[in-house]
């Protein structure tokens, strides 16, 4: 807004200049204290439930491992259920699929299924089972049993698809639970017994000999 004010100064002009300024003013400030004020993000009402939280992914998968395995196709089954172990946080729904995984895992490995952790092999001249079994690090019976073998003779161009990976075993003394391990992925869960009051070692220990049901003497 801009104000003219003559040549000729009197106290009067000076007067009635400083009252329309005054106006002016006035005027500005009461349309600016007119403008509608933004509105506040609306409140949830008090007592309202909150939005809710993102599903846990754990019973979807254990749903689709259970029915992959119903329909035998157990690769895919053994994936999935590798899936809810990495993704979902409910217990039940990861015992569950551990123990899936345990029964799917042991009969992929003692049949003549395929699996990622199996090489297919040709039998060549001069082969044994004791020496594939050195050479794949596994044992002779999980040759065998993988491969419907009946005794220990094998001849070349046997074809034969030959289990091998690195097994560790974690023992939790707490709840007398051993985890197997198979190229760091869960493999099986097992119940174990250990020492009373405790007294099993703690540390890391190498498997020097399998012995199959091994003789055991009480400590004392």
């Amino acid at each position: 807004m801009d104000f003219y004010v003559g040549e000729r100064k009197s106290g009067r002009g000076c007067l009635v200049a400083v009252l329309l300024v005054v106006a002016a003013v006035g005027v500005l400030l009461f349309l600016r204290t007119r403008r509608p004020a933004k509105e506040p993000p609306a409140a949830t009402p008090a007592g309202a439930p909150a939005a809710p939280a993102a599903a846990d992914p754990g019973e979807s998968l254990l749903a689709e491992t259970r029915r992959l395995k119903a329909e035998d196709r157990l690769q895919e089954a053994r994936e999935k259920a590798y899936e809810l172990l990495d993704r979902s946080g409910n217990a039940r729904s990861r015992a569950q699929a551990e123990e899936l995984l345990g029964a799917i895992n042991v009969d992929l490995v003692l049949s003549l299924r395929s699996m990622p952790e199996k090489t297919e092999y040709v039998v060549e001249s001069g082969d044994s089972l004791a020496a594939l079994a050195k050479k794949f690090g596994t044992t002779v019976d999980v040759i065998r049993k993988g491969n419907r073998i009946p005794g220990t003779v094998i001849r070349a161009g046997d074809r034969m698809r030959i289990f091998g990976g690195k097994f560790s075993i974690t023992v939790d003394k707490s709840d007398n639970t051993l985890v197997l391990a198979l190229n760091d992925r869960f493999f099986k869960r097992y119940r174990v017994g250990t020492g009373e009051y405790g007294r099993t070692p703690t540390g890391a220990f190498t498997v020097r000999e399998k012995i199959p049901q091994p003789t055991w003497w009480r400590p004392d």
